[in-house]
């Protein structure tokens, strides 16, 4: 899947004056406002300790050659990331790092489950401690797993053998697990995400990001859209929000997308026409690993290509997870997504439109048009 981020920015004259006048279009030059440099760089909190989860099998799921066993994984220094909050907004601190199962990976864990000894985890606590999260993937929302305090927190869940995969597929497998983990502060820091970016983009992006923290991860009409720190093809980390002051379009989609690929190859003569009219338009495609692989980033050569194959000259951003997470459930409350997905945004970051393109992408920038210059006569 892929996300495109359209930031926008309006004319002080009316959309069409120029083709209606004959006057010479002159844009504004958006400058930022002042900063928000955040409280700096913290150290990194960690979380550190073993995971116990005991699976008790039914009749019929011993009948059909399964036993009772256990298995635990150790989490050693879980690291805080801060850039990736979406994933877990409820996480105080969300931390991620490499487990490794000590015990049961062959004669248990391998019962139900294709997995390696080692992979790479994340874990969260909620911020009064109440609740742990997990993911057992690194690109993963977490889920609410597990209730406790002290250290400790457990759960229990029953599963029928076929939603695992499980092959015999006869019978019901419980799982009990047990967490014992401590909260602990490690040795490197991590970067406060509500301060705004003071130094220039190797790539030449502008630096608009207020800064500030972001309140909630939501793409909802009326609402401000969640700033999110994507790799660009420069290697760096860039902030959504430095494309403010602009209309502001975001648009998510997958690279072996058809209607996503045809919105990206009619891209910069969309930008070109809102021009034209006055309209500054920027577009920033943040560009996940396939339609198999939604939550993946692409890797680098990927961005590039994209960039080439479509002539895009706006930013090409990985996505991690956070398109889908903001605008699936914004556009289908009922789960789901069809892509290309789109958000326009405000020059003040504030989503004016949201749709899909799903079947009609040859002509969704006519769509998007409307929705920004509709917005102009609105004067929102």
């Amino acid at each position: 899947m892929l996300l495109v981020a359209l930031l926008g920015c309006y004319a002080i004259k009316p959309p069409n004056s120029p083709a209606d006048s004959g006057e010479a279009c002159s844009m504004p030059d958006p400058s930022p406002g002042p900063k928000d440099t955040g409280e700096g760089p913290t150290v990194a909190r960690t979380l550190s300790g073993t995971i116990r989860w005991d699976l008790t099998f039914d009749d019929a799921a011993i009948a059909a050659g399964h036993a009772d066993c256990h298995y635990t994984r150790t989490y050693d220094d879980f690291t805080e990331r801060t850039d990736i909050g979406w994933l877990c907004p409820d996480c105080s601190p969300l931390t991620q790092g490499l487990s490794v199962m000590t015990e049961g990976h062959d004669d248990c864990y391998a019962q139900l489950y294709d997995g390696a000894v080692e992979q790479t985890e994340q874990l969260g606590l909620s911020g009064d401690g109440g609740e742990l999260w997990w993911s057992n993937d690194d690109n993963i929302a977490l889920g609410d797993v597990a209730s406790g305090s002290g250290g400790a927190w457990t759960w229990t869940q029953t599963t029928a053998l076929a939603a695992t995969g499980d092959t015999a597929s006869a019978g019901n497998v419980t799982v009990a697990a047990t967490a014992t983990l401590t909260l602990g502060v490690g040795t490197t820091t991590v970067e406060d995400p509500a301060g705004a970016r003071t130094t220039p983009y190797r790539c030449g992006w502008p630096e608009f990001s207020p800064g500030g923290p972001v309140q909630g991860w939501s793409a909802a009409l009326g609402a401000t859209f969640p700033n999110a720190r994507l790799r660009d093809v420069c290697g760096e980390g860039v902030d959504l929000w430095d494309f403010r002051g602009r209309y502001v379009v975001v648009d998510a989609a997958s690279t072996n997308c058809g209607p996503c690929q045809n919105l990206a190859s009619m891209e910069e003569a969309f930008k070109t026409e809102m021009a034209a009219q006055c309209v500054d338009v920027e577009v920033v495609t943040l560009l996940n690993a396939s339609l198999g692989a939604v939550n993946r980033s692409p890797d680098d050569l990927t961005l590039r290509q994209w960039t080439t194959i479509f002539h895009v000259k706006s930013p090409v951003l990985a996505d991690a997870d956070f398109g889908y997470v903001v605008l699936a459930p914004a556009l289908n409350p009922d789960g789901g997504m069809s892509l290309p997905s789109i958000a326009v945004l405000n020059p003040n970051g504030v989503v004016v439109y949201l749709g899909t393109g799903f079947g009609e992408a040859t002509g969704y920038f006519d769509t998007i048009k409307a929705a920004i210059l509709s917005d102009l006569d609105t004067g929102s």
